[in-house]
C-alpha cells in the first residue's frame, strides 16, 4: 500500500510539474487581477467527519428525494426534485436540511492554498462554507475574506472596515443564511427563475469586474446556460474583455478549440493540480505584496519601487492618451478573422490590421521610470 501511495505521489507531482500554465494567467494571479470562480467541482474533495463525499448532482437529488419525497421522483432532474421538496415541506425547513448536509464539510489541504494568493475577487455558485473555513484555518492567508450574498448586506462598509479585504460573491446563496427567505438557495427551477430578486446590484458588481479582469473557472461548467444570467454570453464576440481560463481535466481537443476561438483558454488540470502548479510558480514573497486595484492609477503603478508613489496628472494623461503600455493585463480588442489583411484602422495589438502605407509611432513602456520622464518632458513641451 505504501508503495502504491508513493507511486501515486510521484505521478501527481509530475502532472503538476508538467502543467503548462499560460504566462498571462500566472501574471494575473501574481498581480491581483484574477477572479477565481468556483463551482461544485472545487469542493469535491472536502473532508467530512464520517468520511462521506460531498454530495452533488444526482447524489444530492436522491438524498432530497429520500428525505422529503419518500424516495420518489429520482428519475427527474435535480432542480425539479429540489423545487418539489421545498414546496412540500416549506422553504426554510428544506434549506435547513441542506445546511445540515453541508455544514460539517471541511477544506482539504489544497483548499488551504486559496488564501495564500491575492485575488481580485472570489466568486462561487456553491453555498457550502469550504472557502470561508479555508481562510479561517490558513496560516498563510494574505487577504481577509469578505462574503457578499445579496443587495443591502453592507458589503462596501465591511470591505472598508477590513484589513487586506477580498470580496467573495456567493451567487447561489449561503447555508449560513438559510432562514432568509428573501434570498433562497438557488437549487430549484423556481429559484433560477427569480434569481435576481434582491441580487440586482450584487450581480452588476460582478459583471463590471468581469469586463476588466480575467476569470479563472474551476469546478464549474462554462457551458452552463445560467452563466449568462449573472455574467454574459462568453461566446459574444462583441464584448471586449480579457482572456478567461477554464480549469478542467476532462476538456476534449474539440472543446478546447471551440473555447479558444471564444477567448477562453482551457487548462487541462483539476482544481488541486492548478493550485499546486501556481503555488510552485509564484513565490511566497511575491504573494505578500499588496496591490492597489484602484482605477485612479495607471497600469505602470504595479512596477514602481514604492507602492505609495503618486502619479501626476501629466503622467496619467500621457499613459491613457498618448501611448499604449503593453503589459500582461492589457485587454486586446476582439478581432474578426474575416477582416484579416483588410487594412482597417491600424491597431498596435493586431498585426493583421497593420497598414504598411501609414507610418505611426508607438511608444512602448519598457520601464516605468523611463515613461515618467518622457511624460513630464512631453507635457512641458506642450505647455
Amino acid at each position: 500500500m505504501a508503495a502504491l501511495v508513493a507511486v501515486a505521489d510521484i505521478l501527481w507531482g509530475k502532472i503538476v510539474a508538467d502543467l503548462n500554465l499560460p504566462a498571462a494567467l500566472i501574471s494575473a494571479v501574481q498581480e491581483q487581477r484574477a477572479i477565481l470562480f468556483l463551482g461544485a467541482g472545487a469542493s469535491r474533495d472536502a473532508i467530512h467527519p464520517s468520511h462521506a463525499k460531498i454530495p452533488t448532482g444526482d447524489k444530492l437529488r436522491d438524498m432530497i428525494s429520500d428525505k422529503f419525497l419518500a424516495g420518489s421522483l429520482k428519475t427527474r432532474p435535480f432542480t425539479a426534485v429540489a423545487a418539489m421538496a421545498a414546496s412540500e415541506v416549506g422553504l426554510i425547513a428544506f434549506q435547513k436540511y441542506i445546511r445540515e448536509v453541508f455544514v460539517e464539510f471541511e477544506p482539504t489541504e489544497f483548499h488551504l492554498l486559496v488564501p495564500t494568493f491575492r485575488w481580485r475577487t472570489l466568486v462561487t455558485t456553491n453555498f457550502d462554507l469550504i472557502v470561508e473555513k479555508s481562510y479561517q484555518k490558513s496560516r498563510g492567508a494574505v487577504q481577509s475574506l469578505v462574503p457578499s450574498w445579496k443587495d443591502g448586506d453592507l458589503f462596501d462598509n465591511r470591505l472598508q472596515e477590513t484589513t487586506d479585504p477580498v470580496g467573495y460573491y456567493k451567487l447561489h446563496g449561503c447555508i449560513d443564511h438559510y432562514t432568509d427567505d428573501s434570498i433562497p438557495l438557488v437549487l430549484g427551477q423556481d429559484q433560477y427563475a427569480s434569481y435576481a430578486v434582491h441580487r440586482t446590484r450584487f450581480y452588476s458588481r460582478l459583471r463590471d469586474l468581469a469586463f476588466d479582469n480575467p476569470i479563472i473557472f474551476c469546478g464549474y461548467s462554462i457551458s452552463d446556460a445560467h452563466i449568462q444570467q449573472f455574467l454574459f454570453d462568453l461566446t459574444d464576440k462583441s464584448i471586449k474583455r480579457p482572456p478567461y481560463y477554464y480549469v478542467s481535466p476532462d476538456t476534449t481537443d474539440i472543446e478546447a478549440r471551440y473555447w479558444a476561438a471564444n477567448h477562453v483558454i482551457c487548462v487541462p488540470a483539476t482544481f488541486a493540480q492548478f493550485l499546486e502548479a501556481i503555488d510552485k510558480r509564484i513565490s511566497v514573497t511575491a504573494r505578500r505584496l499588496r496591490r492597489d486595484a484602484s482605477s485612479t492609477k495607471t497600469s505602470l503603478h504595479a512596477y514602481y519601487n514604492s507602492p505609495t508613489a503618486a502619479e501626476s496628472d501629466a503622467v496619467r494623461f500621457f499613459v491613457e492618451n498618448d501611448v499604449t503600455h503593453l503589459h500582461s493585463g492589457l485587454v486586446p480588442p476582439r478581432q474578426d478573422p474575416q477582416e484579416c489583411q483588410s487594412a482597417l484602422e491600424w491597431d498596435p495589438l493586431s498585426a493583421s490590421k497593420r497598414d504598411p502605407f501609414d507610418r505611426r509611432v508607438l511608444l512602448v513602456a519598457l520601464a516605468s521610470s523611463e515613461l515618467v520622464g518622457v511624460a513630464e518632458t512631453a507635457r512641458a513641451r506642450v505647455v
